[in-house]
């Protein structure tokens, strides 16, 4: 993977780390979503229990 890295040119790399901040942006987002369903599960059940 470094040998890769150092045969690409600059443009490449420059590419490569944008795509990597893409990629940590949806993992953040998708891990945000999934805390926020899983809080809202355990609100309906809490709800549905107490009903």
């Amino acid at each position: 993977m470094k040998m890769l890295r150092a045969l690409s040119g600059a443009s490449d790399e420059a590419a490569n780390n944008v795509n990597n901040d893409v990629v940590l942006v949806i993992l953040h987002l998708l891990k945000k979503a999934l805390l926020v369903n899983y809080l809202t599960s355990i609100i309906y059940l809490v709800m549905l229990v107490i009903t």
